[in-house]
C-alpha cells in the first residue's frame, strides 16, 4: 500500500501501478489489511485537517471493501485520548 497526505492506495505488485483505495475528505493514514483480505480497516478523519489538534480530536477507525468505494465508520473515537476500546474488525 502506499499512502499520501490524505488518501491511501494499493500497489499492483507485477507493474508497481497504483490505485486510489480511500479519497478521505480529511486525513487517511494506517492501513491494516482485515484478516481474511476482504477490506481494509484505516484511520480517518471527517473533516479537514487544520492542525495536529484537530487530527487528534477527529480521528474515527474506517472500513472499506479490498475494491475501494465508501468507507464507513467502524468505531468513533472516545475520549481526548483517541483510545479505540475493544476494536474487533
Amino acid at each position: 500500500m502506499r499512502i499520501s497526505t490524505t488518501n491511501i492506495y494499493a500497489i499492483d505488485p507485477q507493474t508497481g501501478a497504483d490505485r486510489k483505495i480511500v479519497n478521505a475528505v480529511g486525513v487517511a493514514f494506517s492501513p491494516a489489511w482485515s484478516p481474511d483480505g476482504n477490506s481494509i480497516a484505516y484511520l480517518a478523519t471527517t473533516r479537514k485537517a487544520t492542525t495536529i489538534d484537530s487530527i487528534a480530536e477527529d480521528t474515527h477507525v474506517w472500513v472499506i471493501g479490498r475494491d475501494g468505494g465508501a468507507g464507513k465508520i467502524h468505531q468513533r473515537q472516545t475520549g481526548s485520548t483517541g483510545e479505540f476500546p475493544n476494536l474487533v474488525i
